[in-house]
């Protein structure tokens, strides 16, 4: 009798469609993506990596009320990955899947379907030039050390929980934000005059809102792409020309009661928000990955992850490190001491 097992499965006129399934032989597996994506019988080669074992069987028929839906694609947040420990990784704009000492590679779009090698920034010096193409007055600059992290506040992410005593997620923030002005007196040089301005403050120190960041400065957004990076994702700095002027926080009283998204722009009320050229879009609940919803007004610059630690250093060079960006007697230290 047949054992389930996980396969790769290669499509070599369209490597994008390269994808992991579960079945019980490679034929089977071969099949499944062939009817799925529309191809040919035998444009697919399956090749079993692993037997699915009994003991992840039964967890997943736990969590399913009994039931294995497969034949079926396996994702980066299955339990099957995240059993066998599958990393799903962004290496030189080309997604990689790592499993054990395997690596399995998907194909680009570009290397799919215009026969050409992804656009990748190598040095900041490209990056300047990439630049070019998206040259507006409008535009705002976010980076994020892993381009396939969604756009979306830290509140609204998958992996925020709420505090047991709270069923609304409103309730939570402003709880949140109160929490916030009640320990930072202590710490902090100007008292902010209203919700905004503590929100984004708060949103500087680290804590869970709906504010977006974001900078004027490409530069700096060159920086967090960059910044703390473990090197094994490509970095991404995304651009978005919102087209649109901050609005006026007299039409605005509290920042929890926006049901569209708004371009804030803070006041200067900290160091932190001045070295950065700060500038936040604020989320409605419930938001989607904003690189979804923005469509033609979003564009993205690929890091290659070979670049990073180089791109750090001429970024260092040209004043934006550590020190510049949070400046405080701790990082003057931090910087003296690398």
């Amino acid at each position: 009798m047949s054992t389930w097992g996980l396969y790769w499965i290669v499509v070599e006129s369209a490597p994008i469609e390269n994808c992991l399934v579960v079945a019980k032989n490679s034929r089977s597996a071969a099949c499944y993506e062939e009817s799925n994506s529309g191809f040919n019988r035998y444009d697919a080669v399956a090749e079993r990596i692993i037997e699915i074992p009994k003991e992840l069987i039964e967890i997943i028929k736990k969590e399913n009320n009994d039931i294995l839906n497969w034949p079926n694609y396996v994702r980066e947040d299955d339990l099957v990955c995240k059993y066998f420990a599958i990393n799903f990784n962004w290496v030189n704009g080309i997604e990689t899947i790592f499993f054990k000492d395997k690596k399995f590679t998907i194909g680009s779009f570009e290397e799919t379907y215009i026969n050409k090698e992804p656009e990748l920034v190598h040095s900041v010096a490209d990056y300047l030039v990439k630049l070019e193409e998206y040259k507006n007055t409008d535009n705002i600059y976010r980076g994020q050390n892993n381009c396939m992290w969604e756009l979306k506040p830290k509140i609204f992410r998958d992996n925020f929980i709420l505090k047991n005593k709270f069923n609304k997620l409103k309730e939570y923030e402003v709880w949140l934000l109160e929490q916030f002005k009640r320990k930072a007196f202590p710490y902090i040089k100007r008292i902010p005059e209203n919700d905004w301005e503590w929100l984004s403050l708060s949103q500087h120190y680290g804590l869970a809102t709906r504010l977006l960041d974001w900078s004027t400065n490409p530069l700096v957004a060159l920086f967090f792409a960059t910044y703390q990076s473990l090197c094994e994702n490509d970095a991404i700095v995304v651009i978005y020309n919102h087209g649109e002027s901050p609005f006026k926080l007299s039409d605005y009283a509290s920042p929890f009661d926006t049901s569209d998204r708004l371009i804030y722009e803070p006041s200067f009320i900290d160091d932190r928000i001045r070295s950065q050229h700060a500038i936040f879009t604020i989320e409605p609940e419930n938001s989607q990955d904003v690189k979804d919803s923005l469509n033609r007004n979003i564009h993205s610059i690929l890091i290659s992850v070979d670049s990073i630690k180089n791109i750090r250093t001429e970024l260092s060079i040209l004043g934006y490190n550590e020190y510049t960006m949070f400046p405080s007697l701790s990082t003057v230290c931090s910087e003296l001491n690398n």
